[in-house]
């Protein structure tokens, strides 16, 4: 079935598209393996440390309990540091980009999204979609691994939602 969205982007949107994508970025294995990698470097390094100041095994465990407690700490502190800056970014572009404070029309088909605003048009293919995702307030068409496309949840009432996601299931890329 088709179905069609009108919506004015705000700021909140920005911000919530980004947040999504953020989640979705954390979720992806290779973003955690060079974490994974730097940590056991500075680990190794750490341990090689410890055991050539210290003969005593019970130390050693306590330097190990520390240094990985600093890593989650420090993980932790990156995620929310960005978290609290995306937002912050977000808006400032969105206050920036004039041409995004219009009236957007999306509408999709067994065939592809269809968008148009008072800045441009486009279409894309399901075929030609990277990914999509679902967040409790976007929905993201991704076009790569980076770069996407949004459309608030609250421009969809229950049935254009569940239509959304059921021709996204059918015939679009494999879910993020």
């Amino acid at each position: 079935m088709a179905g069609e969205a009108r919506f004015t982007p705000s700021e909140q949107d920005a911000v919530d598209a980004g947040r999504e994508g953020f989640r979705r970025f954390l979720r992806q294995l290779a973003q955690w393996q060079a974490l994974l990698w730097l940590g056991s470097v500075l680990g190794l390094v750490g341990l090689a440390l410890a055991l050539s100041r210290t003969d005593s095994l019970s130390w050693l465990l306590w330097i190990c309990f520390y240094s990985l407690l600093g890593l989650a700490f420090f993980l932790a502190l990156v995620v929310l540091a960005h978290l609290v800056t995306q937002a912050r970014t977000a808006r400032q572009l969105f206050r920036q980009d004039k041409g995004v404070h219009v009236e957007h029309v999306f509408r999709w088909t067994d065939e592809g999204l269809a968008f148009r605003s008072g800045t441009g048009e486009g279409r894309i293919a399901w075929d030609d979609l990277y990914r999509w995702s679902e967040g409790s307030r976007v929905f993201l068409f991704w076009t790569t691994e980076r770069l996407s496309i949004y459309l608030p949840r609250r421009s969809l009432d229950a049935v254009l939602t569940e239509d959304l996601r059921n021709t996204l299931t059918r015939f679009g890329p494999a879910h993020f």
